[in-house]
């Protein structure tokens, strides 16, 4: 499998309509939401490497999970990045730097981590070292605002003078908006989105899984 690292612990990969997920501490188990194509049910089951095993955590009917999905969504945004307002109009000139699939938040933004955090204070100065670093990165795909307010979904970064700001804009958001900060925290942000009782009792039954 392809995966794709989140933070030191978490890897995620996608594999047709499968979206598998682990922790790299842990290689015996991994977990898997399905998007059920056929079954008409998304589903999170856990499978044991070792024997073959599977273990069903939950499973959601389509008809309820894509009535409240276009809520759900924007709330999995906010509760991984925390979002300010971005003037476009006083942008007008800018040059956006396209952050793509190769960019990796857990490599690329290391020297911004704290905590499961990065935060992107703009007035320090390990972020203005950071920010100096990229805008010299000339192999990255750079387009104008006014493109940059036509894509669906998206992350840039633009550089004015002595002001740097990374930007989100997604068709799940009214805008595009100015990133603040990124919460690599799985569980803080899980929590945020589930509730905190569905998943603690999700991680339960992962955890019964495991220990079978």
């Amino acid at each position: 499998m392809n995966k794709i690292r989140i933070s030191n612990r978490l890897w995620i990969t996608i594999l047709g309509n499968k979206i598998v997920f682990g922790n790299s501490l842990n290689q015996d188990f991994h977990h898997t939401i399905s998007l059920g194509n056929n079954s008409g049910c998304f589903d999170l089951h856990t499978k044991n490497q070792r024997t073959g095993e599977y273990c069903t955590i939950i499973t959601w009917e389509h008809e309820n999970a894509l009535s409240i999905l276009p809520s759900l969504i924007p709330k999995i945004i906010h509760s991984i990045f925390k979002l300010n307002e971005f003037n476009s109009e006083a942008n007008q000139n800018a040059e956006i730097t396209i952050l793509d699939k190769d960019f990796d938040l857990n490599r690329d933004f290391s020297p911004l981590i704290k905590k499961n955090k990065i935060t992107l204070n703009y007035e320090d100065d390990d972020f203005k070292e950071f920010a100096s670093n990229l805008a010299l990165q000339s192999e990255r795909k750079k387009i104008t605002i006014q493109d940059f307010e036509k894509k669906d979904n998206g992350i840039g970064f633009l550089k004015i003078d002595t002001e740097s700001y990374f930007i989100m804009k997604s068709e799940y958001l009214d805008k595009i908006y100015r990133i603040d900060s990124i919460n690599l925290n799985f569980d803080s942000v899980m929590s945020e989105i589930l509730g905190s009782e569905v998943y603690n009792e999700i991680i339960k039954r992962i955890e019964n899984a495991i220990s079978k």
